[in-house]
């Protein structure tokens, strides 16, 4: 999705509905349910004011998903999306913990970063922030799936 336009809800639903994955119809559901509640009570069309703020949000949220479908095919695969995370139960450490051991070091790189330069010039401030958005979507669909397993 292009940085100069808006992310629609729909496309993100489109998107994720299309994907094969159990993972990607929670996700998508997630993000209708997120959605929804960040969408103005208004209608836009009709010409009444749109929020910046939320406009902002889905722009955020659009940016967020294209990196996790990138990264996800470079660490796990659409048969199981949690490979990487699962990979944490070998050193005796849970999921949900490993989620938030990734999510733990964004997090400190944000407040480092807030407060001194970057010595790592490849990634920004503005990109470690997506990834800590996310974990905690990843962390969030993992719960959802697991709790659908029992």
């Amino acid at each position: 999705m292009s940085e100069d336009k808006p992310v629609d809800s729909h496309m993100l639903s489109d998107a994720m509905r299309d994907m094969s994955s159990d993972a990607g119809k929670i996700i998508h559901d997630a993000i209708e349910r997120g959605m929804r509640a960040y969408l103005p009570r208004t209608d836009a069309k009709a010409g009444l004011p749109t929020n910046p703020l939320h406009d902002h949000m889905r722009e955020t949220f659009g940016r967020c998903l294209d990196i996790s479908v990138s990264k996800n095919q470079d660490y796990a695969s659409s048969a199981d999306p949690f490979a990487n995370f699962r990979r944490a139960e070998i050193a005796g450490v849970s999921v949900e913990q490993g989620i938030l051991v990734r999510l733990t070091d964004k997090l400190c790189r944000i407040g480092n970063l807030l407060e001194h330069d970057a010595a790592v010039t490849d990634e920004k401030l503005s990109d470690t922030i997506l990834d800590g958005i996310n974990y905690l979507a990843i962390l969030a669909a993992w719960l959802e799936l697991e709790a659908g397993s029992e």
